[in-house]
């Protein structure tokens, strides 16, 4: 950090990182100096069409796959979409490097940030509900990834089921004792890489907490997030965020407005809050990051589980 302010690097110019670069751009802390991105032409077509971008510099590289390493061990704080690593002891030997350089490693679990599932944690702990039985997660993709990225996202449980994992473990405040997983291919494309588009989760905890998670590749008619526990004094809903606020009244029928129809926009308040924590840390106004070692390593584990449930058929005992 300098008089300019935390001065930032952005990896890679995916879906995510469009994000985070218009987020980055219209935060006066930051000043986004260098973005690195293999095609260099297409990383020039996002800057051209980005504002606030004209003292940053494109650099190409051909192999990003030691971002994280590289960043910490050249002294930098580093905020990495999950996964952190595709393998549980990928992710531990970062975060064990992170504590020996003294360093900020953030996984950002974007979903912890939106104000919606926030809403619900913070009445749980406030003990609205009074003792948490049940939670319930809906997660459902309005459409298909493309199968190059299938094929490389570590599957379902790791690439997508993970963020209601941690949401879900988050809100319990503890560990599974037990993990069962089925899956079902409806999609021949999908049984050919060994991976499954529909699946249930069921998570049991020592604390007396049935979570049950619902996740799916397609939904035609929105990005379906839906979020319910049930305690001894109540019920708590998250409810699917619409489109918009529009109600129209007529004879015999009400009209409102559709659900979300992506992720980045269900979800655009949430990578905001999650990088202005993010800075907050780096900045030392915020005093410790809201997603640490433990919680990543957990989510990591349980989805490992979740493979090994699904691939035996299963219950599988999660051990401390």
């Amino acid at each position: 950090m300098n008089n300019k302010g935390v001065g930032v690097a952005l990896f890679g110019l995916g879906r995510i990182a469009q994000v985070h670069i218009k987020n980055l751009v219209a935060d006066p802390r930051v000043d986004l100096r260098w973005i690195v991105e293999a095609d260099v032409d297409f990383g020039k077509k996002v800057m051209a069409r980005t504002t606030g971008l004209a003292n940053a510099e494109l650099i190409a590289v051909d192999n990003a796959d030691k971002i994280v390493l590289d960043g910490l061990k050249a002294g930098k704080a580093v905020f990495c979409e999950k996964p952190l690593s595709m393998t549980l002891n990928g992710v531990k030997a970062l975060y064990t490097l992170a504590e020996e350089c003294g360093l900020p490693l953030f996984c950002a679990f974007n979903r912890r940030f939106d104000p919606h599932i926030r809403a619900v944690r913070d009445q749980v702990v406030a003990g609205s509900v009074g003792v948490v039985r049940r939670i319930h997660f809906v997660a459902n993709d309005l459409q298909f990834p493309s199968i190059d990225y299938l094929k490389i996202s570590g599957g379902i449980y790791l690439d997508s089921g993970i963020h209601e994992v941690d949401i879900v473990c988050w809100i319990v405040g503890e560990a599974p004792e037990t993990v069962f997983a089925q899956g079902l291919a409806t999609d021949p494309r999908i049984a050919d890489i060994n991976d499954v588009d529909e699946a249930i989760i069921v998570l049991k905890f020592p604390s007396g907490v049935l979570a049950t998670i619902q996740k799916s590749r397609e939904a035609i008619y929105g990005f379906d997030q839906r979020l319910e526990v049930k305690g001894t004094k109540g019920l708590l809903q998250m409810k699917n965020v619409r489109s918009g606020p529009s109600a129209h009244h007529c004879a015999g029928s009400v009209t409102y407005d559709p659900i979300h129809s992506e992720m980045l926009k269900r979800y655009e308040e949430s990578y905001r809050l999650e990088m202005t924590h993010f800075l907050g840390v780096v900045e030392g106004n915020t005093d410790a990051l809201d997603v640490n070692k433990a919680d990543t390593v957990l989510a990591t584990r349980v989805c490992d589980l979740c493979r090994l449930s699904d691939k035996e058929g299963k219950l599988v005992t999660f051990s401390p």
